[in-house]
């Protein structure tokens, strides 16, 4: 059990909202043209991330827990998206989250967010036109899964600048 049972319904909504809401932001780090198929293909990938971590229960159950509610509140999504104050509320929840499950927890919430963010970050880069995009899209996540024990310490393949500059700032933030 990961301990999100016992906190309130306002701390538990930024906990789980925080996954997504570092995609959605990576997703718009580098989003010149608004092109809705790269927006399109960064949310498949969210989504994805989010799945594999979901699937991690026994190595990863803090995160796999935190990951499942992020997939099962798909109807907030569209309410999260508006949400302001993003930094704020990543703050708040690594602190919640320290406070709930003690340092393991902590250690599984900020390799899930850096993961996350690392998968949205390639989304773009890593699909080529002339490859089934789904197919593409599986092989990037298990790509880039492999690295999710180690997070911090490899720079993700494929991203813009701006994506890079934005991942280094989230691995600030996630130190801090």
């Amino acid at each position: 059990m990961s301990g999100l049972k016992k906190i309130n319904e306002d701390d538990l909504d930024v906990i789980i909202s925080i996954p997504y809401r570092v995609g959605l932001w990576m997703s718009r780090v580098d989003d010149v043209k608004l092109s809705k198929r790269d927006n399109r293909r960064e949310l498949r990938a969210l989504e994805a991330a989010l799945g594999s971590v979901a699937d991690m229960g026994k190595k990863m159950p803090f995160a796999a827990d935190v990951a499942k509610r992020t997939l099962k509140a798909e109807r907030e999504w569209m309410v999260w998206q508006t949400r302001k104050n993003f930094s704020a509320d990543l703050r708040r929840a690594l602190t919640l989250v320290e406070q709930t499950g003690g340092a393991p927890a902590m250690q599984e919430y900020r390799k899930m967010l850096f993961h996350v963010a690392s998968i949205v970050a390639q989304a773009f880069g890593e699909v080529a036109p002339d490859h089934h995009e789904e197919a593409m899209l599986a092989e990037m996540v298990a790509k880039v899964a492999d690295r999710f024990f180690d997070p911090l310490e490899k720079n993700p393949e494929n991203i813009s600048p701006a994506e890079k500059a934005a991942l280094q700032k989230l691995r600030d933030a996630l130190k801090g």
